[in-house]
């Protein structure tokens, strides 16, 4: 199994036993390598699939389920799920909507387009599947982003826009940025940064945890002492409330 959501849905009687006492939530999403079995309905849809319904031709990974169960992230080497993937060397990021039947090729330009080199990992998504977040070392996504290290990206799947958070304008590039998480309400992003010059504070390259709020713009240094001193190690693996 490579992931496990619980979102909330009328009370039903599971066929098979959840995996720890729940609170309101009633039914359990059990991803394998994409494959979504809803265990209250009692019904396994394969969600790596194109709009046409047809099966990738490669692995699917990492699904992120948003918190209606309408729409699920994750990532794929599959190249017949959109005609700009082509290359099965590298993982793509898709949204499956449940509800319109559609998967959309995520890690593309803002007029489209998809560079044809450049990895992408670690996707999540926002509670209501508005916001995709994702780290790419694909370096033509952003006129911004001249090399081909690690990025943080936010898909606005509504616009459609690629926005690159890591933005370093002016400065001098800082270190690579990864493993993003987005909060339900898709107003904040927690990520790691080797990047010395997006937070107060940090100038070194030791790993920290940076959050952004997407609406203003401005960093914080999450692994942090009490007094704003950052860490003289790596931090790693960050998690986000809701809000």
């Amino acid at each position: 199994l490579v992931g496990l959501t619980l979102f909330a849905a009328p009370p039903a009687a599971p066929r098979h036993p959840a995996p720890a006492p729940l609170d309101d939530a009633t039914i359990v999403a059990i991803f394998d390598a994409a494959n979504g079995f809803d265990v209250g309905a009692g019904t396994l849809t394969l969600a790596s699939v194109a709009t046409d319904g047809t099966k990738g031709d490669s692995g699917s990974f990492e699904p992120w389920l948003d918190t209606t169960g309408s729409a699920l992230a994750f990532l794929s080497q599959a190249t017949n799920f959109d005609a700009a993937a082509g290359n099965e060397a590298w993982l793509d990021v898709f949204v499956r909507s449940f509800t319109n039947s559609t998967t959309t090729l995520a890690n593309t330009r803002n007029d489209g387009t998809m560079p044809t080199v450049g990895q992408n990992q670690s996707v999540s998504m926002s509670g209501l599947a508005t916001r995709v977040s994702f780290a790419s070392a694909n370096p033509g996504l952003d006129p911004a982003d001249g090399d081909s290290v690690s990025d943080v990206y936010v898909k606005e799947l509504d616009v459609p826009a690629t926005v690159l958070i890591t933005d370093y304008g002016l400065g001098a590039r800082g270190g690579l940025s990864q493993n993003p998480r987005i909060s339900a309400d898709g107003t904040h992003i927690a990520f790691e940064s080797q990047a010395r010059n997006l937070a107060p504070g940090k100038n070194s390259t030791v790993t920290d945890i940076l959050v952004e709020n997407l609406a203003t713009g401005t960093f914080a240094t999450a692994s942090s002492s009490a007094l704003g001193a950052t860490g003289n190690k790596d931090s790693a693996s960050p998690s986000i409330s809701a809000d």
